[in-house]
């Protein structure tokens, strides 16, 4: 009886020991070191007065338009790269930033503006 309960009590003492590690089976967890390295690249994107389109992503059709204006809106942000949008319906309304390179590239013999730009998918939940 006293080698059951030997066994038992280590058993259990195993399982409290061992059990922390292997919840961290498998699982990387990155150090300041990984995570925050030196690096003296850098990108900078000059967002200042920047055209923002902004489109509803009119799923099966729901609504219909009052006017082509209002299918892409166009809206400028400010000196700091900020802008200011109020949706009139919830659902998925989607925000692309848009800039003109200063440089140009070749294309089919002619040199073309370059566009930048970047989008953002936003979901506006229905006001309860």
């Amino acid at each position: 009886m006293k080698l059951i309960m030997i066994a038992l009590v280590a058993a259990l003492l195993t399982t409290l020991v061992a059990f922390p590690a292997w919840s961290h089976f498998g699982m990387v967890i990155p150090s300041d070191t990984m995570v925050m390295q030196d690096d003296s690249r850098s990108i900078r994107l000059a967002l200042s007065f920047a055209e923002v389109e902004v489109e509803y992503y009119n799923q099966n059709k729901k609504y219909t338009a009052p006017t082509e204006y209002m299918i892409t809106q166009a809206l400028k942000a400010d000196a700091n790269g900020v802008f200011t949008y109020a949706a009139p319906v919830s659902g998925w309304w989607g925000f692309a930033a848009l800039n003109r390179a200063n440089h140009k590239l070749p294309h089919q013999g002619e040199e073309k503006e370059v566009e930048l730009g970047a989008v953002i998918w936003v979901y506006f939940h229905k006001m309860q």
